[in-house]
């Protein structure tokens, strides 16, 4: 939708400009598909009725125009109709009750319990009370009802105390824990026809074997006796899980080989043979699940260019026939499993981040945010150059949850942008070198093959955009959150903060870029990895802090004298009804300090801007924005005249996909 609204007004205000005016308008139309609306017709006609000189664009829009025709035609021939059922923040299903008339979903953006929503009504109530984020988190999760309806199955886990399987009754009654193992998470996929036993994997980690291993489970329902069924090479392997109808295989996904980023589609005989591959394919196939009451598995796969939905017959553990196209352009969806009449539901996650620069009055600590340029696109981590005239940021070109970012760089007297290190997937922007030719970012490169890399820190050439590797991203710490990084105020070394959970305490290191030797600068548990912000003499670095060991709330802001190496609190505990995402700044005088408080959830969130002196003192309220969104961040240039805004925007959706077994045994 905010994709929609810029493009609406490029091909409104740009129309002297035909090529771009044509291809915002084939954007518009791809952007109406993905929401299911007809406008993507008329943006498409209006290309061809319109720009008739742009004949690649044209070219593109008409044959847009056939595959929607073809998809109607289709559509109608075989009654296949999708339909949202629940939108929004919250809208975090993890599977359908048999009916189709529930939903079951976690609470993650407020107690971290389950609960069951009525699809019809939106109704809620709660399934189990016991999760939390403080003192200690616990946290309910993975969903899962028996096929008589009348149980939910759910993963448990606890701070310090492992993870369990549990059951609970549909009606919230009769809660057990069937079993439990200290370093563990445990996940149900499913149940057997008769209600009687789950399926389920464990993914335990110990200081023995950091590694981890991964195992494949059926659990008894009644007394949590447990037979495990295949022992898994690694964590991307065997998942997610489906039964088939009469019990006697699962169905998973789980590439061919170790190294291979792409899935194929497996088959486990519950007899204790090993398993034999479905699906076997040089693209990307995901499993979405076994159609009840048929021998059809459903899947998704990107052999033709676009994530499209598949079905293979499956009879006595072997494939029946080839795989069949159902339906195309489904998009990356996640499967929340069928209704007893076959009906699939499944789910979308979008995000959206907008950034904006507007004028700023240091004196006042006030920004003109009616008068605020937005950058186009999906935009995030502004950072400015030393001199102030180039902007650096990641933009997100494919919006759907975990996708990495490519680097770009605008000249903003120009406006002229370029993308640089294209081979890196950029997680986070960290900060400019003080001689303004190179660029801090922790990222992924996707030229690198080694089973055991897991991102690294990485210094950017802007001129060339060689990406130099500064700092592997250390095992110990919880990627990709746990680490931030400056560059010194000379640019000979890096200061980098570490964050781990399990060692509980937190770390700030100086690591010199010529020897590679470190210094530990300060150690405390009570350190957050963000923000991370050197004064503009260098001389001080700016870091968070917590009042406890939980996830939230963050307590406050320190200053760290590098040369002494004393630190100092200057802004003291604030309310905890706040969440994590802050941002702080220093003013270029270094006489205060901005500082971000997001506050509230869902439709109520908003971030709150202040300023306290640098010495400590009261702080001082300056302006709100970002009201309704996520997550807002500010980012301040070095003379202070002018600021960068970033908001943050996710939605889930639900999805029921009706009619596909009448498909299946039309085809």
């Amino acid at each position: 939708r905010g994709a929609i609204e810029i493009y609406e007004r490029i091909a409104r205000e740009f129309t002297p400009d035909r090529p771009l005016a044509a291809k915002a308008l084939v954007q518009l139309g791809q952007c109406y598909e993905k929401l299911g609306s007809t406008e993507a017709e008329r943006a498409y006609r209006r290309v061809v009725r319109e720009y008739a000189d742009q004949n690649e664009l044209v070219a593109r829009a008409q044959s847009r125009l056939a595959a929607l025709q073809r998809a109607a035609r289709a559509a109608e021939e075989v009654n296949v109709t999708t339909r949202r059922v629940w939108s929004g923040l919250n809208a975090g299903a993890h599977s359908p009750t048999p009916d189709g008339k529930h939903l079951i979903w976690g609470d993650m953006q407020g107690s971290m319990n389950l609960a069951v929503r009525e699809v019809a009504t939106a109704k809620t109530r709660y399934l189990t009370h016991d999760a939390r984020y403080t003192p200690t988190w616990a946290l309910a999760y993975s969903g899962r009802v028996s096929p008589d309806g009348e149980w939910v199955a759910h993963g448990y886990a606890e701070q310090d105390q492992g993870g369990s399987l549990r059951v609970v009754g549909l009606d919230g009654e009769n809660l057990r824990e069937l079993m439990r193992e200290k370093g563990c998470w445990v996940q149900p996929h499913g149940w057997t026809s008769d209600s009687k036993q789950i399926v389920a994997r464990w993914d335990c980690w110990s200081e023995a074997n950091p590694e981890g291993t991964f195992k494949t489970a059926l659990v008894s329902a009644s007394n949590g006796t447990m037979r495990v069924v295949h022992e898994l090479p690694n964590e991307r392997y065997g998942w997610p899980l489906s039964f088939s109808p009469d019990d006697r295989y699962l169905v998973f996904g789980g590439p061919a080989e170790q190294e291979d980023e792409n899935t194929d589609i497996w088959l486990l005989p519950l007899d204790g043979t090993a398993p034999v591959p479905l699906v076997r394919h040089p693209a990307n196939d995901r499993l979405l699940g076994w159609v009840p009451g048929t021998d059809q598995v459903l899947f998704l796969s990107d052999r033709d260019g676009t994530w499209d939905l598949w079905a293979v017959s499956v009879r006595d553990g072997a494939t029946a026939e080839p795989p069949r196209k159902i339906q195309r352009d489904m998009g990356e969806v996640n499967a929340l499993g069928f209704s007893d009449s076959g009906s699939l539901f499944y789910s979308i996650f979008t995000r959206w981040f907008t950034t904006s620069i507007a004028p700023f009055d240091v004196a006042t600590g006030s920004a003109d945010l009616e008068s605020a340029t937005p950058l186009l696109g999906s935009n995030r981590n502004p950072q400015w150059s030393p001199d102030g005239q180039y902007l650096a940021f990641v933009t997100e070109s494919d919006l759907t949850e975990g996708k990495l970012g490519g680097l770009n760089i605008r000249h903003l007297p120009t406006g002229k942008q370029r993308e640089v290190a294209t081979h890196l997937g950029v997680r986070y922007l960290e900060d400019w070198s003080p001689d303004g030719r190179s660029i801090l970012v922790f990222a992924w490169d996707e030229t690198e093959k080694s089973p055991a890399y897991d991102g690294a820190l990485y210094a950017v050439d802007v001129a060339t955009g060689e990406a130099t590797r500064v700092l592997e991203y250390p095992t110990v710490i919880e990627w990709p959150r746990g680490s931030w990084a400056n560059w010194s105020r000379n640019g000979d070394a890096i200061i980098y903060s570490l964050r781990s959970d399990r060692a509980r305490h937190g770390r700030l290191v100086r690591r010199d870029l010529g020897s590679g030797e470190e210094r530990e600068l300060y150690r405390d548990s009570l350190l957050v990895p963000r923000p991370l912000e050197r004064s503009h003499d260098g001389r001080q670095l700016l870091f968070a802090v917590q009042d406890s060991l939980n996830a939230i709330p963050i307590g406050g802001l320190a200053v760290l004298d590098l040369e002494s190496g004393a630190a100092r609190r200057i802004v003291a505990s604030w309310d905890s009804t706040s969440h994590p995402e802050l941002s702080a700044q220093w003013t270029p005088d270094g006489e205060y300090v901005l500082f971000t408080q997001p506050m509230g959830l869902e439709k109520d969130s908003r971030t709150e801007v202040f300023r306290v002196p640098a010495g400590g003192g009261e702080r001082e309220h300056l302006w709100t924005f970002g009201e309704g969104k996520w997550g807002s961040w500010i980012e301040l240039s070095p003379d202070g005249k002018q600021i960068a805004l970033t908001t943050y925007t996710q939605e889930n959706e639900v999805w029921v996909m009706e009619g596909l077994r009448e498909v299946l045994e039309r085809r």
